[in-house]
């Protein structure tokens, strides 16, 4: 075993302008101090080394020379102390208990067991005076003091508890293990301030300058992760996703199979063309206005249970309408940018006698205009999807397509420059030695290659493969729209049944996963608060268009552009890093402001179906409404009341962003998108089931058990194991163990979690009205 020599010296007459020095040499060392010891803010009478071995494997004796001279005029009284250290050697899973102060720095020596190639060096203590624990390589001399500890191996400061990893390839057979104690308590708090409340003080709560600052440091070391509790961790994570395209890839073959069962089956009956009509229950069968302004009195919406009642396809410029001898109730249509009039011609007790022909229709006002006019349409008191969905699907597929095409080079510039900086950062880390750069759980960091963490960023891989399988999910959803599209002879069924078919969207969210799980891992090669942004900025995208999704859903012609959309997320990264970097008092007060606006104005636009115009006049009008309908029974009351209550919630946030003012701006930010898209889904749901919408029971199971998932991910989340708002030795008080497989912490989870509910959140929400596709669109509520 190893052996090492430590000398003490004590002496309690000299002084500092005479200080007592001691030089002691060694065959391949000299090293020196002096007494008193002096700190920044206090001395010490005594001082002790520990002499660098000269050979490890070794037990020859060997030749100390030790001097010691003053400058005093007087004699100095002095004691000094040579012993070997006990249990300099440190043993694998036997915890050593060792007590340090600044003037009494100690190292121990560790030799790799011949079957183990890494383990993880731990220290934990009671106190939380500052220290500074170091690994460094066996070769003389030792740096064991403040002013040269950080010059070789690897360093961190520590207050509660600390960890780092050794690996044999970087060391050889053998290292030491240093420990020190720092004169102040700033370089581990970060704030001057708090260091009184970690100093030993006297009975009246000052400090006392004299009281040596004592440390209690227990060592253990255990054996690193082996290669093959690498490749249970990592194939574990790959297997349980392998499950999900096996299911998903079995359902699209199962609804392939199923869509051809149909088809050849309509062929046989020459059903191509047939049209389904919505179920009974439908709350528009008694009150589905025709021309605005008048509303008929069917009690039935089939068509074909109405007898004598027949539906045709009228084109723009036919007169039909004005020669038709009975009265007639049409809706205008934009069906491939062509206006068709569905006309359905009723069967009526005349109230005109048979020879009254000769009266001229052309001379009444049918308001076919109000039809043409979206600001009439738009504000009927039952707005239906066939109101907001007249523009040529065409168009409006080319306009959401840009989302995603534009999404593909804001990745790429986005993603180059992070990628070059985190890479300098791991290189800067692993060279300087300096583990306060990056925010590690270090408790449970596996490396691998060059990488410190490898375990946090193989859990960003959920994104990847998730983010890829809803491409594949949304591709193939497409594929079937366009071939119904061109298969079904009738344009009103291609194109006016059900909720428009738009996937521009659903390919931006899917590649917005990919890049989350991309920059994510990127973030965790070194997170630190110079590019925390990295780990958000894709959230935000994801936050934002998967609100603007649903809300395109029942409102395909006035949503968002591209570029506004992308705009605005450019705003709110923005906003996010001011937060981060300077947020006080003021800066929540313009938040908070900013945030209680723009809900009133999105509420205001959801509630009005976007006919809310935002400009200089917005106030007045407001004030307007609130003036003369104050009284008024609102006229979409279940609407009202779900918007006031997500309402509530944001207003919620903002107050408590202005009272609390959240340290960590970043992580607020993105939980008041997430949630509010949350909130949205909520909504969405909850009025379907108000109109009695068809939810398929695959839809019904799926959302269940998201709400489960969203439960586990959020409660893996809150559970931090690091915190770049601290300074890092106060975030590593807040590391933990490996929770699953020895592989993944608690971080590592949510990633897995959180990539699982995102993907099932927006299945739910590609599959989520399917149970629309026969019905009229005319039935379709707006919400």
């Amino acid at each position: 075993s190893a052996t090492a020599y430590r000398i003490e010296l004590v002496c309690d007459s000299a002084l500092p302008e005479y200080p007592l020095l001691i030089v002691v040499r060694q065959q391949r060392e000299i090293i020196s101090w002096q007494l008193p010891y002096i700190t920044t803010d206090r001395s010490y009478t005594s001082a002790g080394r520990t002499l660098c071995p000269q050979s490890l494997n070794s037990t020859d004796n060997i030749d100390i020379l030790i001097e010691i001279s003053t400058a005093s005029k007087s004699s100095l009284n002095y004691t000094i102390l040579g012993f070997v250290v006990e249990k300099f050697q440190l043993k694998t899973d036997v915890k050593q208990e060792n007590l340090v102060s600044p003037s009494h720095p100690m190292f121990f020596a560790y030799r790799f067991p011949d079957d183990v190639n890494s383990v993880v060096v731990k220290f934990f203590s009671k106190s939380r005076v500052c220290s500074v624990v170091s690994v460094q390589d066996s070769s003389c001399p030792v740096f064991d003091l403040a002013r040269n500890i950080e010059y070789s191996g690897m360093f961190q400061t520590m207050t509660t508890q600390a960890a780092i990893t050794v690996q044999r390839r970087y060391y050889g057979e053998w290292f030491f293990v240093v420990v020190l104690v720092r004169a102040s308590d700033s370089v581990c708090l970060g704030d001057v301030i708090q260091q009184t409340a970690v100093l030993p003080a006297n009975n009246n709560g000052t400090t006392n300058p004299k009281i040596e600052r004592f440390k209690s440091i227990n060592i253990i070391i255990n054996p690193a992760l082996d290669n093959i509790g690498y490749l249970k961790g990592m194939m574990s994570l790959i297997i349980v996703f392998v499950i999900f395209y096996i299911i998903t890839f079995g359902w699209l073959i199962g609804e392939w199979f199923w869509d051809k069962r149909l088809r050849s089956r309509s062929d046989q009956h020459g059903q191509d063309d047939e049209l389904v009509s919505s179920p009974l229950n439908s709350p528009y069968e008694h009150n589905e206005p025709t021309v605005y302004g008048t509303v008929s009195n069917r009690s039935v919406t089939n068509i074909d249970s109405i007898p004598g009642a027949s539906r045709t396809n009228i084109p723009p410029n036919s007169n039909s309408s004005r020669t038709s001898p009975n009265p007639i109730s049409s809706r205008t249509n934009t069906l491939n940018g062509d206006n068709y009039r569905s006309v359905l011609v009723m069967p009526t007790r005349n109230r005109i006698d048979s020879d009254s022909s000769s009266v001229d229709t052309s001379d009444m006002d049918l308001l076919l205009d109000a039809d043409l006019e979206k600001r009439v349409y738009r504000t009927k008191s039952s707005v239906t999807v066939a109101d907001l969905s007249r523009k040529n699907p065409k168009h409006l597929s080319r306009k959401y397509s840009l989302y995603h095409w534009n999404l593909v080079p804001i990745s790429v510039f986005y993603v180059l420059p992070v990628v070059q900086l985190v890479t300098k950062y791991q290189t800067v880390f692993n060279t300087s030695g300096d583990q306060d750069l990056c925010y590690f759980n270090f408790l449970c960091a596996h490396p691998a290659g060059v990488l410190t963490a490898f375990n946090n960023i193989w859990s960003n891989v959920p994104y990847v493969l998730l983010g890829i399988l809803f491409l594949i999910i949304v591709n193939r959803r497409d594929q079937q729209n366009r071939l119904a599209s061109d298969q079904y002879s009738l344009i009103i069924q291609a194109h006016s049944c059900g909720v428009p078919k738009h996937f521009g969207l659903f390919y931006t969210i899917g590649i917005a996963l990919v890049m989350e799980g991309i920059l994510s891992a990127c973030y965790h090669t070194c997170p630190n608060t110079s590019n925390f942004q990295f780990d958000v900025a894709f959230m935000y995208i994801i936050g934002v268009i998967g609100m603007l999704k649903l809300y395109q859903t029942r409102h395909p012609d006035i949503n968002a552009n591209a570029y506004a959309s992308y705009t605005c997320i450019a705003g709110m990264i923005a906003l996010s890093v001011i937060g981060v970097l300077w947020h006080n008092i003021w800066f929540y007060v313009i938040f908070a402001t900013f945030h209680i606006l723009l809900t009133l104005y999105l509420t205001a636009q959801v509630y009005h179906m976007g006919t809310v115009k935002f400009d200089i006049g917005i106030f007045q009008r407001a004030w307007y409404i609130c003036r003369s309908d104050c009284c008024t029974r609102p006229r979409y009351m279940d609407r009202l009341i779900l918007l006031t209550m997500a309402s509530l919630i944001n207003f919620s946030l903002a107050l408590y962003s202005l009272i609390q003012q959240p340290s960590d701006f970043g992580t607020y930010f993105v939980a008041i998108i997430i949630l509010n898209l949350l909130l949205y889904a909520s909504f969405y749901i909850i009025m379907k089931i108000r109109y009695r919408e068809d939810i398929r029971p695959i839809t019904v199971v799926l959302i269940i058990f998201d709400m489960c998932c969203w439960a586990a991910a959020i409660y893996a989340f809150v559970g931090w194991s690091s915190n770049w708002q601290d300074s890092p030795a106060v975030s590593r008080e807040a590391n933990t163990e490996c929770m699953l497989f020895e592989f993944y912490d608690r971080h590592d989870i949510w990633h897995c979690l959180s990539a699982v509910s995102l993907f099932i959140a927006f299945v739910i929400v590609l599959i989520i009205d399917d149970g629309l596709d026969k019905t009229p669109r005319h039935l379709i509520a707006v919400f």
